[in-house]
């Protein structure tokens, strides 16, 4: 893209290309399949590099048994 567009180029070039501080996750976990999270990302206002991530299981593909089942197998 930077050999085609100016503007993704400076863009590019001062690093205003970011991601999404919240939204969905769809997650392909090999034993427990399809897992469907709701993810938000918390930045800290002194120091922009720093984030942190939060994820929280949904309800939907069972998303909430599969993980409570997992930690249960850890557990074992």
């Amino acid at each position: 893209m930077t050999r085609h567009s100016p503007e993704f180029r400076d863009w590019w070039s001062r690093h205003d290309v970011s991601g999404t501080p919240a939204g969905r996750k769809v997650i392909r976990h090999p034993e427990a399949g399809t897992l469907i999270m709701e993810h938000l990302t918390f930045q800290v206002y002194d120091d922009p590099d720093l984030k942190s991530p939060l994820y929280r299981p949904l309800p939907e593909q069972d998303t909430v048994e599969k993980i409570n089942k997992l930690l249960q197998q850890r557990k074992g």
